[in-house]
């Protein structure tokens, strides 16, 4: 906080080895839009990732610092050969048929450790319709639905991630992502 301007500060937690004899040792830290209902059987459906959301943005921004922490952990508190990464994006869908939820634009941004003491600006471009092979697969739809330009959104996701795997409850020990000023650009 420096006067009245607050900066959200996202780490990722090594939980412990109770929680590693289920394979769930790394939590990472996550702020999205959605919510969270605990699932005991499915712990990671437990976020419920978007909220309503009508308008098309060309872009995103924000300003981020981020520090990869050591080591890299999977869910049972081994150590791995891997560097942690922050995960920040924005996906609009369009949910009118939940069987059938089409992935309507996307915005990704995955960084490795930022340099120099303060924020960095980076601004995103919403891609629009399929992502062709230049995209890495993360980025794609499981379901592999994709809508196009003229599909209105009915949802939206951001989700600012301190380890791109937390999905996996893999991550970096103390990966600290910080984040202020989200603004989405039309």
């Amino acid at each position: 906080n420096t006067g009245t301007d607050y900066v959200a500060q996202i780490i990722t937690k090594d939980l412990g080895s109770v929680s590693g004899i289920v394979g769930q040792r790394m939590g990472s830290g996550t702020l999205f839009t959605g919510k969270f209902v605990l699932n005991v059987a499915n712990p990671p459906a437990s976020a419920q990732f978007g909220i309503p959301f009508t308008a098309k943005p060309k872009s995103f921004s924000a300003e981020i610092k981020y520090t990869a922490g050591t080591p890299y952990q999977d869910g049972k508190g081994n150590v791995l050969d891997k560097t942690d990464q922050a995960d920040i994006y924005v996906i609009l869908e369009n949910r009118e048929d939940p069987n059938a939820i089409k992935r309507i634009a996307t915005g990704w941004y995955r960084t490795g450790t930022t340099t120099g003491v303060n924020l960095q600006n980076i601004n995103v471009a919403l891609t629009y319709g399929t992502l062709n092979a230049t995209f890495p697969d993360y980025q794609k739809p499981g379901n592999g639905i994709y809508g196009n330009s003229n599909d209105k959104p009915t949802h939206i996701i951001v989700v600012f991630a301190s380890s791109a795997d937390g999905i996996l409850y893999e991550g970096g020990v103390n990966s600290t992502l910080f984040v202020n000023n989200f603004e989405l650009k039309y």
